[in-house]
């Protein structure tokens, strides 16, 4: 074997190896960020059954601002809450002192408020209100990130929202 066929072979696989190399690393990433996707939906998915479920038992808004939601729940007449912590990020229900997190790397959450009564004339079926006694729908609506493995440039994002009728008011 001769030293220029000696280099040639070097080169091509040297090159061979770069390319697999690369793929195998854009394959990683990608089942990496799909494990993250994935876990992420189950987390919103999970949280939104439970407020759900709650939300829909209670006897009504009681309170309410942007980052907290305050309803008497119907079996025991106590206090539910779902409090947003935005330094945290964090979703927290609240009731008879016990805290439990439903929400984590929740980057971004809005709460809006509808009437019972329907509305023809817009956009939305029911119409928006601000006042807690008038309140017969809660929508919901988050997003939550989670960067991959720490690199900032890569990131995963879920988005969610529902709107949940309160069935005991």
């Amino acid at each position: 074997m001769t030293i220029p066929e000696m280099l040639v072979s070097i080169g091509v696989g040297s090159l061979v190896f770069t390319v697999l190399a690369a793929f195998s690393l854009f394959t990683l990433r990608s089942f990496a960020a799909m494990a993250n996707y994935a876990d992420l939906e189950n987390e919103s998915r999970n949280a939104l059954d439970h407020m759900t479920r709650d939300i829909r038992q209670t006897y009504g808004l009681t309170a309410n601002n942007a980052q907290e939601l305050d309803f008497e729940d119907a079996p025991d007449h106590q206090t539910l809450k779902f409090i947003y912590d935005p330094t945290a990020q964090t979703l927290t229900r609240v009731k008879g002192g016990n805290y439990s997190k439903l929400l984590d790397h929740c980057s971004d959450l809005r709460f809006d408020l509808f009437q019972r009564n329907t509305s023809n004339a817009t956009y939305n079926q029911y119409p928006i209100t601000s006042n807690a006694a008038l309140c017969k729908v809660v929508q919901v609506t988050w997003t939550c990130k989670r960067s991959l493995y720490g690199s900032k440039l890569f990131n995963t994002e879920v988005v969610q929202t529902a709107k949940i009728v309160i069935r005991k008011k």
